[in-house]
């Protein structure tokens, strides 16, 4: 029987409880949140199965060695000391990645690679004559270098390439959505399969494809040709097999409708490419017309989800647009992105504004949230606000527009003052009689925050 070993899941900014909650549903043991990373523990067979089901994993780490380091030269030194024939050989190929966040080291993650690569040539060139080959496409064995502080942990990347390249999309649009974030979107809407699911402006049908899989129970990197593990001299190709057939036999079949929208040609046929390639034409299906003005049916409970930016054009036009029809369904949740500022840490930590119709009330409520604070602020869809949270650094970035600049010139006490004397104002308009509404209206109530 295989022995359980340490592992870790990356993610996004974000996703980290989705992921863990993924984790402990397919027998994860020893699960811990870490920030864009979840840890755990499990067997080789286990590996095997998280990198073809996790929807919200980016890769799947397994730690090799963790030591104490102070600098370029004393990395270069501590990577010569591991015994690297228990990984790999002269003949492989191999390449590396590395993350840094530590004041020790002053140059890039980039030189930090090219140091730990010379590390590794070097051990072989000196015991060997002979060094192996770099590969940064397709390399027998990937390293991840990861040094925060002064700490260093190496691991192998059992993905490969990153876990969000499905295998399914071959056509995309002008900035498609990242298929782990997609699914991270219908995870946290609460979507299992057991309603209609429509995405009004479906693009590339990314949301939708992730959204089928979910109602299905189908693997979420079923359609990947490879996994950076089948290159390692332990690969154990029957052991791998069992594991993706015990997957498939998991799998169902939903009865509820998932439905797409886009009143682009070129956008319809790039869905129906992917939908295809993904062998979700049974499930899904994709209509060349313009969402808002066509007649919608009503077929009972239904998640409408799409992800927007905001922009002053969404607040005149789309949600409203949204609001006109949003009778004949139960849930609406349109998630927009606020911002990306420079004083985001990653390119992936995303703030999020979500637009939820609470349908029998009849009134589109914003509410917003950031990431761990969890604070929401109801107010009418007439207005752009946002809530502000005290305990957030970033709190300037996710002030409404009307007081932005206000709010950017002054204190934070000013920013806590302007949000407290709106929060009382329309407390007793708004926020009380929406909250006795989600009470005594049998409704579904979803906030997505990511």
């Amino acid at each position: 029987m295989n022995h359980n070993f340490k592992m870790v899941a990356t993610t996004m900014f974000g996703l980290e409880e989705v992921l863990s909650t993924e984790l402990k549903n397919l027998g994860a043991r020893d699960v811990t949140i870490g920030v864009r990373s979840v840890s755990f523990f499990g067997d080789k067979g286990f590996m095997y199965k998280a990198n073809m089901a996790l929807r919200t994993a980016i890769r799947i780490l397994k730690p090799i060695k963790h030591f104490k380091v102070f600098d370029e030269d004393d990395l270069y030194k501590k990577l010569q000391q591991i015994n690297w024939e228990r990984f790999m050989n002269v003949d492989s190929t191999f390449s590396i990645g590395a993350v840094v966040n530590s004041k020790n080291f002053t140059s890039n993650s980039h030189y930090i690679s090219l140091k730990a690569k010379d590390a590794i040539a070097d051990y072989f060139r000196h015991k060997y004559h002979k060094r192996p080959n770099v590969d940064i496409k397709h390399p027998d064995v990937k390293i991840h270098v990861h040094i925060q502080n002064d700490f260093c942990s190496v691991s192998l990347d059992s993905s490969g390439d990153s876990l969000h390249k499905r295998g399914y999309r071959s056509a995309t649009n002008i900035a498609p959505i990242n298929e782990v974030l997609a699914a991270g979107l219908v995870l946290l809407s609460g979507y299992t399969g057991d309603c209609n699911f429509i995405d009004p402006m479906c693009g590339s049908g990314t949301i939708l494809i992730e959204a089928a899989m979910i109602a299905n129970n189908i693997p979420a990197n079923i359609n990947r040709n490879e996994f950076g593990f089948e290159k390692w001299d332990d690969y154990n190709e029957d052991l791998f097999f069992t594991i993706q057939d015990s997957l498939l036999k998991k799998i169902r079949d939903s009865h509820f409708k998932i439905m797409g929208f886009d009143k682009a040609p070129s956008a319809v046929r790039k869905a129906n490419d992917n939908v295809k390639n993904a062998n979700l034409s049974d499930f899904i299906g994709i209509h060349h017309v313009n969402f808002f003005n066509s007649v919608k049916e009503v077929f009972g409970p239904t998640t409408i989800l799409n992800c927007r930016r905001f922009s002053s054009r969404c607040r005149t036009s789309f949600f409203p647009d949204i609001n006109r029809f949003s009778f004949s369904y139960r849930t609406v949740i349109v998630c927009c992105s606020i911002c990306r500022t420079t004083r985001c840490n990653s390119s992936s930590s995303i703030i999020s504004c979500t637009y939820i119709t609470m349908l029998s009330a009849g009134r589109c409520i914003p509410s917003c949230s950031i990431i761990y604070s969890r604070i929401a602020c109801i107010f009418t869809a007439s207005f752009y606000t946002v809530s502000v949270s005290i305990t957030s650094v970033n709190a300037s970035n996710v002030i409404t527009s009307s007081f932005r600049n206000l709010v950017c010139s002054n204190s934070l006490m000013c920013t806590t003052v302007i949000a407290l004397v709106i929060f009382v104002a329309f407390s007793t308009i708004i926020l009380i009689p929406g909250m006795i509404s989600v009470i005594f209206i049998p409704n579904r109530f979803v906030m997505v925050s990511v």
